[in-house]
């Protein structure tokens, strides 16, 4: 992620994957969540290695489950409904590039409100926000699928974020 405060997203189409017009529908309100700060977004038509979120859904059932030391959700209820992980490092220990999976299993045993606190939820991590108890907005640990939005605490830690010179855990995800 470059410290311009701008971000570009694009959907992958590795290994036949057809993003979902409820991962597009989610994704367009979120990054509208996002210009509305100083930050700004754009949608690429492909993956490059200049993108700085990939978003991806699928009926995420084993993937990387180990490593995670986590469960995906096998009926939309119980189990990681998400995760975002990093693919690329600069030097800077900064998070270049960040990959934002949804299970399609969580978006259809949900309605458009959980959907979006994920999806929020998910791509905040990719910004580099992590977890906060029992708060407001949706990088609470718990899911609160209530408010779907970044709290202003949230809003203030993505202001600086890109101020700060580049550590350990800055941008990368946690």
């Amino acid at each position: 992620m470059t410290d311009d405060k701008s971000v570009s997203f694009a959907y992958s189409t590795a290994n036949n994957e057809t993003p979902s017009a409820t991962l597009k529908n989610t994704t367009t309100w979120a990054r509208d969540l996002i210009d509305a700060t100083s930050w700004s977004t754009s949608l690429s038509s492909s993956v490059a290695s200049t993108t700085d979120v990939v978003m991806h859904d699928a009926p995420y059932t084993d993937w990387c489950e180990a490593a995670l030391d986590a469960n995906w959700t096998t009926n939309g209820i119980t189990g990681m409904g998400g995760v975002t992980t990093c693919a690329t490092i600069t030097p800077g220990n900064r998070c270049q590039q960040a990959h934002v999976r949804i299970s399609t299993l969580y978006f259809n045993a949900h309605t458009v409100t959980p959907r979006r606190w994920i999806t929020c939820h998910e791509i905040g991590h990719a910004l580099g926000l992590a977890h906060r108890a029992l708060t407001a907005g949706c990088m609470d640990d718990c899911v609160d699928s209530s408010t779907p939005a970044y709290s202003a605490h949230d809003l203030a830690h993505l202001a600086a974020a890109l101020t700060q010179s580049a550590t350990a855990g800055t941008i990368c995800p946690s």
